[in-house]
């Protein structure tokens, strides 16, 4: 079976439903994440959907993240926690990350013990995979700037991945691309390279955690990002063109001045090199932020139906 059709079903409060429906735009990465969600679809996988789009307050995003600590049985960070976000620090929200690393790094590393992951409940699991989401979230929170996507993903895929030869990073390119897109997700409990760049995460670097994609799992990003109008109209560029050749420099340029060769990371090499995410489809409709927010906010539920 090909898909031609994905769609997504959003339950409002109202029970009203509303579907985002993107057309399939056929790629040999579009082919290998087809093979998964169908997989996973025939397996009966959970599907697992988290929308980012920006309907809190950065302090009501902050309480979410403080109710998720506190309803783990264990502590999870020693640095003192904000309770304002005026208290909020870049750093703190890197050490909190990390702790993320470390839980989600039991399942599958040699670093720490299994047995630390395994004997947490399937409720503790959630708390530790939401915080990743809420701290996401607030990337950008000093900042005129949101993360409005939604990241959909059947829920332990691991099995039916598939993995991501050499010659097929230039499909991710440079861009995450724009409102209506359909974009493969990352899926990798990490950072990438070019993610320590817009943290100036030096200390990932160091601590040789950096994790690029190798595989291509079910995870698919709706985007809704809203780009700067300037970048077209005084840069006269699209925005694949303005990150290949205004952002890009700069990323290596970080990577020169931080010496992350040093460490073991080049760059120019196809899997740090493109910085983007692959197209997998596109909205079959011109659509608007706020009429997304309209129909996200407050959702109770989202499922996916394929063509």
């Amino acid at each position: 079976m090909v898909i031609k059709k994905y769609n997504v079903v959003v339950t409002q409060r109202t029970e009203e439903e509303y579907v985002l429906s993107y057309n399939i735009i056929p790629s040999p990465i579009t082919e290998l994440w087809e093979k998964v969600v169908l997989s996973s679809i025939e397996n009966n996988l959970e599907l697992r959907p988290f929308s980012h789009i920006k309907c809190d307050a950065s302090q009501e995003t902050l309480d979410k993240i403080n109710f998720h600590i506190d309803s783990l049985p264990f502590e999870i960070i020693t640095s003192n926690i904000p309770e304002k976000i005026e208290d909020l620090t870049y750093k703190y929200l890197n050490e909190l990350h990390q702790t993320f690393h470390h839980w989600m790094g039991n399942y599958f590393g040699e670093k720490y013990k299994e047995w630390q992951w395994n004997l947490m409940t399937k409720k503790h699991k959630r708390h530790i995979q939401s915080l990743n989401s809420l701290i996401h979230e607030l990337e950008y929170f000093d900042k005129e700037k949101d993360f409005n996507i939604i990241k959909i993903i059947w829920d332990i895929d691991d099995p039916y991945t598939q993995p991501i030869s050499d010659d097929l990073y230039p499909y991710w390119n440079y861009s995450w691309g724009e409102i209506g897109d359909l974009r493969l997700g990352y899926a990798t409990f990490g950072k990438t390279l070019f993610d320590c760049f817009l943290g100036n995460d030096i200390n990932v670097i160091k601590s040789k955690m950096v994790r690029p994609q190798i595989d291509i799992h079910s995870e698919a990003y709706l985007i809704f990002i809203r780009h700067p109008s300037d970048i077209r109209e005084h840069h006269k560029m699209s925005i694949e063109e303005y990150k290949k050749y205004k952002e890009f420099p700069k990323y290596i340029q970080w990577c020169k001045d931080n010496n992350v060769s040093d460490y073991g990371y080049d760059p120019f090499e196809p899997k740090h090199k493109y910085i983007g995410r692959p197209l997998l489809g596109k909205l079959d409709k011109e659509i608007s932020l706020d009429l997304v927010k309209d129909k996200i906010c407050g959702h109770t539920n989202i499922r996916v139906e394929i063509e």
